[in-house]
């Protein structure tokens, strides 16, 4: 399913490049299209692509990606926002993987980067994904620039100076109506929960000690849900062990709340079974409540970071019931 996905995103882009040279640049939602310098907004799964011309000359161009969301998530994401740079005439398919040149590497959060040298002139391609975690948009600016280094080896970034100029190719905004998938192809619900009333949704799972990671967002997000306690509570029960009239809720896991509007759980467990998420709105306001669940298989990088990249679709939600 991946490899289809990439296949497909691969056919979209390079139509979008072919289109991108009939189209005015007017039709483009890219606020800046040319320059050493260039910046836009990315929704979730978004992507953008900008080319260059280089000469061959083996001289250091360095490519500086920044992003307006800095924070917990983006910071222990690897790849939550990130670009790579594809050769002339190499960009990938419909039957061949990705292979770019080069791809981005964290010179802190906020802030990634990559830089290169090579003998091979022409047009080079870099394209930005979005895959941040939380589904937002995220803004973002790539600069280019000629690299000079210091007596030590370090990038000198006062005195080096503006590099090739960026110029605006095709972006997933050009796309809107189609699934470009190349990043994360999680499994997710979504519901409208009244006012007193909760959504369960079961998922079965193997019992082989995976982790899974269960996402929730929900809406409206305002002083009354985010400052009272439990006002959107998600709550996890084990296989058989579903509260009943006589017996208390025991839930072997709540959500904890990790940013606006955003509620998160992780586990792992030996107990093979059917497993089931309960999402409750007491809203002090008495409104209905709006939830979007997802479930992923959790993959971590060297550093113990989620890589939501390369983390998989997790369990399928299956709808159980909702109330009162």
């Amino acid at each position: 399913m991946r490899r289809l996905k990439i296949a497909r995103f691969a056919t979209i882009l390079l139509a979008t490049l072919i289109v991108a040279a009939t189209i005015p640049y007017h039709s483009v939602a890219a606020e800046a299209l040319t320059g050493t310098t260039v910046h836009t907004s990315l929704a979730h799964t978004g992507w953008v692509a900008y080319s260059f011309d280089y000469p061959g000359d083996n001289s250091k161009v360095g490519i500086r990606l920044t992003y307006d969301i800095v924070d917990e998530w983006t910071a222990w994401t690897s790849d939550a926002v990130t670009f790579e740079v594809y050769r002339p005439g190499e960009l990938p398919s419909s039957d061949r993987e990705p292979d770019p040149l080069g791809r981005a590497h964290r010179l802190k959060c906020g802030v990634e980067y990559w830089e290169f040298n090579s003998e091979t002139a022409g047009t080079y391609i870099v394209i930005a994904h979005n895959w941040e975690p939380l589904h937002r948009t995220v803004g973002i600016e790539l600069t280019t620039f000629d690299v000079v280094h210091d007596s030590e080896g370090n990038i000198d970034f006062a005195a080096s100076t503006p590099g090739p100029s960026l110029s605006f190719v095709s972006s997933s905004a050009d796309q809107a109506a189609l699934d470009l998938a190349a990043g994360p192809d999680w499994d997710t619900v979504s519901a409208t929960v009244s006012s007193g009333g909760w959504v369960a949704y079961s998922f079965d799972y193997p019992g082989d000690k995976s982790d899974v990671g269960v996402l929730l967002n929900y809406d409206p997000v305002d002083a009354w849900t985010e400052t009272i306690k439990d006002t959107i509570k998600l709550e996890i029960y084990r296989p058989g062990d579903l509260p009943s009239p006589n017996r208390e809720p025991d839930p072997m896991g709540c959500a904890c709340q990790i940013d606006r509007g955003v509620q998160y759980w992780e586990f792992n467990s030996e107990t093979v079974g059917t497993y089931v998420i309960v999402v409750h709105n007491w809203d002090f306001l008495k409104r209905p409540v709006t939830v979007e669940l997802t479930t992923f298989d959790v993959v971590r990088d060297r550093e113990c970071n989620i890589d939501f990249v390369a983390s998989g679709a997790g369990p399928v939600l299956t709808f159980v019931s909702e109330g009162p």
